[in-house]
């Protein structure tokens, strides 16, 4: 409702920090009892109190280890692995929280969500400095509608959080695929040499479509607000210039063409940069499509 959206916005909400938590609102770093009494009223009006703001909001950020007790989750600090020295001077991190949620054990999961965390959130690597960009195809070269970018300036590859717009695509070396917004904007997939195409999402004029941080597909309408959105069932890790050569470079997750006309999603999984690996994978085995959808017959 219109109160819901005033009271979220008066506490420094946006679309991005509400979407994808946490701490994407710096206000998420404060307990309760640091709030002022205005945003206490505003946090009631969607429904918090202090424990709930504490454990879904804030995660104990900034309550003391002994002060954990209160709230009864002491022991779960202690079960992901952290001591009083390393919860109060927010020192070095046990080693749980450097797992991806699917290695954590049954013990840690339990520990997590006894502190508000899930799949979703736990360690999550979205970090919404990186907004979605509708202008960037814009300034960039073209060949028979085929977006160079400027990493490459062949065509075939698209990073995360840019958007293609209506006529956009990215296409296969060899010229024969195409995959990207059609002149009507949906999201097709394309042979030229036999004329096939795949309709992905039936959209309308001025829609765009983008790949998110977390690798999920979503396609924004006129108003660049998303209409459509279907996720990867991979847990996706960022990962700056995860593609390098001495010629161009790409962060993860970027969609690629291949001459075969296989769209990979170039992605990292199972944590941080220091302990995650590559992988790339046909987009038809990580989302959850339609039936027949990839058909050609």
């Amino acid at each position: 409702s219109l109160s819901l959206k005033s009271a979220a916005i008066s506490l420094g909400y946006d679309e991005c920090s509400w979407d994808f938590p946490p701490y994407n609102n710096k206000i998420e770093y404060q307990p309760w009892s640091y709030l002022k009494l205005s945003q206490q009223e505003n946090a009631k009006i969607l429904g918090c109190n202090e424990y709930s703001w504490n454990i879904n909001a804030n995660h104990f950020y900034g309550i003391s280890w002994d002060d954990l007790a209160e709230y009864g989750v002491k022991e779960c600090a202690e079960n992901l692995g952290y001591s009083q020295i390393s919860w109060d001077n927010n020192s070095t991190d046990p080693e749980s929280t450097e797992k991806w949620w699917k290695d954590l054990s049954e013990v840690e999961k339990g520990a997590a969500k006894c502190i508000g965390y899930g799949k979703k959130t736990w360690n999550t690597a979205y970090v919404c400095d990186h907004k979605i960009n509708f202008e960037f195809t814009q300034s960039l070269e073209s060949v028979d509608s085929c977006v160079m970018t400027p990493s490459d300036g062949r065509g075939d590859r698209v990073g995360h959080a840019i958007a293609l717009l209506p006529g956009e695509f990215i296409c296969s070396r060899n010229g024969r695929y195409r995959f990207g917004m059609d002149k009507f904007g949906s999201l097709v997939w394309k042979d030229e040499e036999t004329n096939k195409e795949i309709i992905l999402f039936e959209g309308q004029n001025e829609y765009s479509f983008a790949l998110s941080m977390n690798a999920d597909l979503v396609v924004y309408d006129e108003k660049r607000q998303p209409v459509w959105n279907l996720p990867c069932i991979y847990e996706v890790h960022f990962g700056a210039e995860c593609l390098v050569n001495p010629m161009f470079y790409y962060d993860c997750p970027y969609l690629h063409l291949h001459a075969d006309g296989v769209v990979a999603l170039n992605y990292l999984e199972n944590g941080y940069d220091d302990d995650s690996f590559w992988g790339e994978v046909n987009i038809k085995k990580v989302y959850e499509w339609e039936d027949g959808l990839w058909d050609l017959g």
